[in-house]
């Protein structure tokens, strides 16, 4: 992860924050989430038959038309904008990838860039980095600069609650996909979606995927966890506090730990008439103390600030 949001949910869902992640460059717009919502977009419901043993039964599906079609415009664009960058396309189930495959087809033939991007990454590394569209249950160990997700769930029809069904996800294991599929992205993660997180009725009692996906798709409309405490950080020293004391008394704004876990500046000051930050300062405090080596504390933490 290239930027701190691509793994900011998962670390805390999944990992007790006990991954260090890379301090985002805010004027990158290139990295980060993209959150896409498609308020007029509708979840086709469908059934299969399947037999099992001998035993027939009735597989609940679907697919999303106008969420599957601004997905593909999302990847055209990538293909004209970001050749360079590979690129990668996941959904909820098969009928959604298919759907995305059939659509993706047509509109890539109408546009000599996307048919050229195809062509360099199929020769690019043996093909190895290649465009994929997968569902959630293949998306695992596959990884691409960009990442594009839809999310397929919605309401049947427009002004009405969206089904409580949600496919794969009430799985036993639903969330370990999810949290797979949420963390494929090296530089950026654009979501399209077409429901939204107080559209989900889920409780303790109800399978960790739903409960997940309510609470990612609630850190994309607020851009805030449920169990994060904001970007507030107590004042580890007290000489990072005479610092701070010295610099206030200047007229000046200090602001101290900025930044997220393993990779904060001391202290970041501000000028009262300009924008974000005009110095950070290094007071050598209790992150750089508490590194495990010399290679942490004075190459690869200077190299990631």
């Amino acid at each position: 992860s290239r930027h701190e949001d691509l793994i900011k949910f998962s670390n805390a869902e999944f990992y007790k924050n006990l991954l260090i992640p890379m301090t985002a460059n805010t004027e990158d717009k290139d990295k980060g989430i993209k959150y896409i919502y498609l308020e007029d977009a509708l979840y086709k419901a469908t059934t299969r038959e399947e037999t099992d043993t001998g035993v027939r039964r009735t597989v609940a599906g679907g697919f999303n038309q106008i969420e599957a079609e601004r997905v593909v415009q999302e990847a055209i664009n990538v293909m004209k904008t970001q050749p360079d960058k590979s690129l990668g396309i996941a959904t909820m189930n098969i009928k959604q990838r298919d759907f995305i495959e059939k659509v993706f087809e047509l509109e890539a033939s109408k546009h000599p860039e996307a048919k050229q991007y195809l062509a360099n990454w199929q020769k690019k590394n043996d093909g190895l980095e290649e465009l994929f569209i997968k569902n959630l249950e293949n998306v695992q160990g596959d990884e691409r600069d960009i990442i594009i997700i839809s999310t397929l769930f919605g309401p049947l029809v427009e002004g009405t609650p969206p089904p409580q069904r949600f496919g794969g996800l009430n799985s036993e294991n639903g969330w370990r996909r999810l949290n797979v599929l949420f963390t494929r992205a090296k530089n950026q993660m654009i979501v399209v979606t077409s429901i939204k997180s107080n559209q989900i009725v889920a409780n303790e009692n109800s399978r960790r995927g739903v409960q997940v996906f309510k609470k990612f798709l609630s850190f994309l409309e607020t851009g805030l966890l449920e169990t994060s405490s904001g970007n507030a950080h107590d004042i580890e020293s007290p000489f990072q506090q005479w610092a701070i004391d010295q610099i206030e008394a200047k007229g000046f704004e200090a602001i101290p730990e900025v930044g997220e876990a393993g990779y904060r500046i001391d202290i970041g000051v501000k000028h009262p008439q300009y924008p974000g930050y005009i110095m950070a300062i290094e007071t050598d405090g209790a992150t750089y103390h508490s590194s495990h080596s010399a290679r942490d504390r004075d190459i690869l933490r200077q190299q990631i600030l």
